[in-house]
């Protein structure tokens, strides 16, 4: 693991990005912003972050493509993914928390999401508390 921990942010929503960013940085994290998947690839290989929060509808690359190819890339397999997104407000299909870690990601939180529950979250996958 990177000390400090870096958390890449893959998401088109610049407003968000900086939001969740700011929260990271705060709590002594390092930021990594994309603002789409091919873009968040390429950050991912070459930064290789402990942690994605990955959103779902974006252009150029949606995110279930990109944890498709993460998964795929022996480099960015083992790279833990939340799928954070709003993909429910626009979505026939209800995303949970199950059918996120049946794409292959550790979970699902929803953009409106508490954003200290998210630190939480985020530490406790990356075994910091």
């Amino acid at each position: 693991m990177n000390n400090p921990p870096k958390i890449l942010i893959i998401d088109d929503d610049t407003q968000l990005s900086d939001l969740f960013y700011t929260k990271l940085t705060a709590e002594n994290f390092i930021g990594l912003k994309a603002f789409n998947g091919k873009e968040g690839l390429e950050v991912a290989k070459k930064e290789k972050p402990d942690l994605i929060l990955l959103d779902l509808k974006m252009p150029i690359m949606d995110g279930s493509e990109t944890l498709a190819q993460l998964h795929a890339d022996k480099e960015t397999s083992a790279i833990p993914v939340f799928i954070l997104s709003s993909f429910n407000d626009w979505s026939a299909i209800k995303m949970t928390p199950e059918t996120a870690k049946a794409l292959g990601a550790k979970d699902f939180f929803e953009k409106g999401i508490d954003l200290n529950l998210l630190i939480q979250k985020i530490k406790g996958v990356l075994k910091l508390i």
